[in-house]
């Protein structure tokens, strides 16, 4: 248990101070990471089988919406987030997003009828943009600097260890019962989540400044007196200050965030992981027949999860910049090398043992490629890069930019996939990719073991309190 009870009042109290508790914050809110990665993924393994089931018979093209509506309903949850995550706080946002995750499940379980599953993705794809508005900011205000690259990270690790997951549930089991293993993570976050705290920066907002005070010290495990919180308040913005959306674009070091994580992200979405992951089996259907679908999947996706860990774990000791450049440059090799494979294979009209081996080569190099980097450094910068007082208008902002893009990629590999060839996405991936490597490379700053309040200083080039910054 996290609480026990002290005095005759019986009122609750913290066992748990300092990092242990940020790990142990981290960890049960991510828990609803897995319907992330559920979600994400359930097009691979489902797909073709809603495509050969008699009873649906679903077209390519309705495929397509079925993978794609859940991040056409993100911006939709990362709106109403951010009109919320203020007022009603971000562990209560979160414990609400659980709900709606439950809801598709239920509905998936119960009909395989395409405008029901429709339905239930879009749901579940509203949960996702509340979770990667809220969680970002839950964590980051959460923890360390030390730390805080590591614990966002994870953000992306644990939505492709679900993605593995439903791709081996998709080999065994039918879509009833893998729907119903995929709600327990949920449940279980329901149950743990209410006994860990709120963040000290949501009271600041709220003008709290005695709980927020008393948080902050639980969080860093010491006493905080009245001047951190007064230095808190004035580097955030005046935190207590209603801001306009709109300062997101008039205010300097606003824009720089915002450009920062755009300009990430975008490299993230052409590297090609979403279309990968929402056709993972298609794919390898296509281009690498010699070998089992299951055995090429799974190893995909294991290979990508050692690598995020590696790169959770060194992330917050080498640099945001280091990583990310490796990453994009070594996917743009990978993209380039795949896409001349598969023009030779269809030029050639040859289909052979060699051309699946270099496939599997290939998806294996991306796939480390994109783990050291892309996967969970976009998330780490939005995170970081944003003062209070607009940090959720930002996070939302984020949210609908990576929904448009993600689509965007997806419904760019299935045209030119189906018009003409698999071969032409990875070019054209390639070639965007290598442009946003120039634009990272000139425009991305290194954050690497500074407070956010540190960062908004640099972004905002204004003299630090440097008594303060230490202490805290």
């Amino acid at each position: 248990m996290l609480l026990y009870t002290t005095g005759v009042t019986m009122k609750p109290k913290m066992m748990l101070t300092g990092r242990p508790l940020q790990y142990f914050g981290a960890s049960f809110a991510l828990l609803n990471m897995f319907g992330s990665g559920f979600h994400l993924a359930w097009s691979s393994p489902f797909l073709p089988l809603l495509e050969r089931d008699p009873s649906t018979r679903i077209t390519k093209d309705e495929g397509s919406w079925i993978a794609t509506i859940y991040l056409i309903a993100g911006p939709f949850g990362a709106i109403l987030a951010s009109v919320v995550v203020n007022r009603i706080g971000r562990k209560m946002s979160l414990l609400l997003s659980a709900l709606p995750y439950l809801t598709s499940w239920a509905i998936i379980a119960i009909t395989q009828r395409i405008g029901f599953i429709l339905s239930a993705r879009f749901i579940g794809g509203m949960a996702e943009g509340v979770i990667y508005t809220v969680l970002p900011v839950y964590i980051g205000e959460l923890a360390d600097p030390q730390i805080r690259g590591f614990l966002i990270s994870l953000m992306g690790i644990l939505s492709m260890v679900a993605a593995l997951v439903v791709n081996v549930l998709g080999y065994y089991l039918n879509i009833t019962h893998s729907s119903i293993i995929c709600a327990i993570p949920h449940i279980l976050f329901l149950f743990s989540f209410p006994f860990l705290p709120e963040t000290p920066n949501h009271y600041i907002v709220r003008g709290e400044l005695d709980k927020a005070r008393d948080t902050l010290g639980q969080v860093r495990g010491r006493a905080v007196d009245d001047e951190e919180i007064k230095e808190l308040v004035r580097i955030n913005g005046e935190g207590l200050a209603k801001a306009n959306v709109l300062d997101l674009f008039r205010i300097a070091s606003n824009r720089k965030g915002l450009f920062v994580f755009m300009g990430t992200m975008a490299a993230q979405q052409f590297s090609g992981i979403v279309p990968i992951m929402f056709y993972t089996q298609t794919i390898f259907e296509e281009a690498a027949s010699d070998f089992p679908v299951i055995v090429s999947t799974v190893l995909l996706y294991v290979v990508l999860i050692v690598f995020s860990i590696l790169s959770a774990v060194i992330v917050d000791r080498l640099g945001r910049r280091p990583l990310i450049i490796t990453s994009i440059v070594c996917c743009f090799l990978a993209l380039l090398a795949e896409g001349v494979n598969l023009y030779i294979k269809h030029k050639s009209g040859v289909d052979g043992v060699g051309f699946s081996w270099v496939t599997i080569c290939d998806f294996s190099f991306l796939i480390i490629s994109y783990s050291i980097g892309l996967l969970a450094l976009p998330t780490v910068f939005a995170g970081e890069l944003f003062p209070l007082n607009v940090k959720a208008a930002a996070i939302c902002f984020c949210n609908i930019y990576f929904a448009a893009m993600a689509t965007g990629v997806a419904k760019l590999f299935q045209f030119t996939n189906d018009e003409y060839g698999l071969y032409v996405p990875f070019f054209v991936f390639a070639i965007c990719l290598f442009l946003s490597l120039v634009y990272v490379v000139i425009f991305v700053p290194e954050t690497k073991n500074k407070t956010l309040e540190q960062i908004q200083i640099e972004l905002k080039a204004i003299k630090p309190n440097t008594e303060i910054i230490t202490r805290l």
